[in-house]
């Protein structure tokens, strides 16, 4: 019976000595910087992820607080993996301080229990904003070329006529709830849309500036003022649709008493600092159009 028993003890050696190296195998290769560097904010940063008070220097201690970490770590892995759409990467992390935690309790427990819940908190707050990331990019970072002849501008009316039916069928049956969620501080597939709405007073100003006798067009606010204060999200989706769709009526009308030698009349842009003529603007607008429609659709399709 004693041989059995030191045996058992021998092979429970030998398997804490070979899950000890897998694991600090592990943390070399994530290239993550030696315990002995960080044990003095392990500690407070542990506490300001998860929430768990003060780190004990008794073991008994130290292993309440790890469990109440890997805890933390299992819900916040569960949140992401609802916020980012996969679970792989919050699994992951939670695996990486799962084991991490295993060799934490062999060596200096206190603080390395801390340092690795502390880094894997990192890895999945890393994980999120990946996900969040918009593939679209930014308005501001867009560069245009107005190389096309102005006898196209036809085309480009009629991309500009559709863009209210293609936003109604991009929001056609998605739930209100979708539509009024912020991700990250950003607007919402409904301030998207109003946004749409807000802009049109300065595009029906910005052809009046092509008849006008300044040399620069209308500036934009680049704050986006009007969006952020409109509260868009408290109002009905389907009232936004129907303001976007009079006001692009409009425009359009506005568009339609112009003659064919009027789209070549030329003014200066405030922001890109180049001339545009009036075919080059109303394209600048049905780029802005899908600009928006992009996001608004990229944003339906992760929330689903």
């Amino acid at each position: 019976m004693g041989r059995a028993v030191g045996i058992q003890r021998r092979r429970r050696a030998r398997w804490c000595r070979r899950c000890s190296k897998s694991t600090a195998s592990r943390l070399a290769t994530r290239q993550i910087e030696p315990a002995s560097e960080v044990v003095d904010s392990a500690a407070t940063s542990k506490n300001a992820w998860f929430g768990v008070e003060g780190a004990g220097a008794g073991e008994a201690d130290s292993a309440a607080e790890t469990n109440s970490g890997i805890t933390a770590c299992r819900n916040r892995g569960s949140a992401l993996d609802v916020a980012a759409g996969t679970e792989c990467e919050a699994l992951l992390a939670y695996e990486y301080a799962h084991n991490a935690v295993r060799l934490a309790s062999r060596i200096r427990p206190n603080r390395m229990a801390a340092y690795m819940l502390t880094k894997t908190a990192t890895l999945m707050d890393g994980c999120a904003s990946k996900k969040s990331m918009s593939q679209i990019q930014l308005w501001f970072e867009r560069k245009f070329e107005f190389a096309f002849p102005v006898e196209q501008y036809p085309n480009v009316c009629v991309r500009l006529r559709g863009t209210p039916v293609r936003l109604e069928e991009i929001v056609r049956g998605v739930s209100r709830d979708v539509l009024i969620v912020k991700a990250n501080g950003k607007w919402s597939a409904q301030e998207e849309a109003g946004h749409l709405l807000d802009m049109e007073p300065l595009w029906v100003g910005r052809i009046d500036d092509f008849f006008g006798d300044g040399d620069t067009l209308t500036k934009a606010d680049l704050t986006n003022r009007t969006t952020n204060e409109a509260g868009h999200n408290e109002r009905d989706m389907a009232e936004i649709l129907a303001d976007f769709r009079s006001a692009r009526l409009r425009l359009m009308d506005r568009i339609g008493r112009l003659q064919p030698a009027d789209f070549a009349r030329t003014r200066l842009h405030p922001r890109l600092r180049r001339p545009m003529r009036l075919v080059d603007h109303l394209y600048f607008v049905a780029e802005h159009d899908d600009h928006h429609l992009a996001r608004i659709w990229e944003m339906i399709q992760r929330a689903r």
